[in-house]
Formats: structure tokens, sequence, C-alpha cells
């Protein structure tokens, strides 16, 4: 009955070691933190209030999700009638959609970094994207590129592509 027992309690340490448990790390956004949106190489809006849940581990990024708000709201440092412009319901329509959105589906490793291939929402459209990004100094730096038609930004002054640029610190 002995060796029976020390058999099973073998088997169960020998079966369990074979499953290696891998954790993600949860990192917080630094306080104040902005994204900026690009229009043909200018800077045209930036947006504040970003709210995020990200689990990434850069040794098993599949591990890895990413999940992020933020305020639709744009600010302008410079440039009133831009910020106006943006929040009209031919551009982000902020009355009806007051945030934009990304969820991963999943994240992988690339040659240069990470990619995180997830769904945008924006104006209540979700449109599949991929977000190429590296994670230096526990900061995320990344962005992509939208067409703003596919969102229905009508709004001359916005149409075309948009960069999407991100400089991310976070904390553990």
């Amino acid at each position: 009955m002995k060796k029976l027992n020390l058999l099973i309690v073998a088997s169960i340490i020998l079966l369990s070691s074979a499953f290696v448990a891998y954790k993600s790390i949860n990192w917080k956004v630094k306080d104040d933190y902005y994204i900026q949106v690009y229009k043909g190489g200018a800077k045209c809006i930036t947006f504040s209030g970003l709210k995020a849940v990200i689990e990434f581990d850069e040794e098993h990024p599949e591990k890895s999700k990413i999940s992020a708000t933020i305020d639709s709201n744009p600010i302008v440092d410079h440039n009133d009638a831009l910020r106006e412009g943006a929040k009209k319901a031919e551009t982000l329509d902020v009355e009806k959609y007051p945030l934009i959105s990304f969820e991963s589906t999943v994240v992988t490793k690339k040659d240069n970094g990470y990619e995180a291939t997830g769904n945008l929402t924006l104006k209540g459209i979700t449109k599949e994207i991929k977000l190429p990004f590296t994670f230096v100094n526990e900061v995320f730096i990344g962005g992509f590129t939208i067409d703003a038609k596919d969102f229905n930004i009508t709004n001359v002054n916005f149409q075309h592509q948009l960069n999407i640029v991100l400089n991310i610190p976070v904390t553990k």
C-alpha cells in the first residue's frame, strides 16, 4: 500500500511539473499619458484619459492581453477650431461615442518587437488592426495607421490616413 501511495504521489509531482505556469505581469499606465494623432506628418489632435489593462509577458507574449479605452473628446494645445471640429458628428461624434477602445485577440513576438492584433472600436465601428510595438525600459512604444473613411470620419480636415502614435510609460 505504501508503494502504491508513493507511486501516486510521484506521478502527481511528475505530471504537475510538466505544466509550467507562465504569469503575465500586470502593467499600469502612468498618470497623465497622452495619445497623439498625426495627419500627413503633422500632429492634429491629442487624447488623454487612457485606461488600460495590460497583462504582458515578454518571454511568452502569446499569454498576453491588452484592453484599453480612451476618452474620445480630444484636446489640442494650440488650435480650438481643430479641437471643436474633431468633436463633431462627421469626425468623432463625441456626444454619441464618448470612448475609443482596443481589445487584443493575440499578441505575438516579431523580429523587431511584438505585435498585438485586436479590435479597434471608433464611432461604433469595430475593425481589426495590427499594432506593432516594442517594450523598452517599462515603456510600450508603437503605433498604427487607420483610414478615416473606415470609421465613417467624413470631415475634410481628418480624411485619409491617420497615424496614431503610442508611447506609453507603465509601472508594475
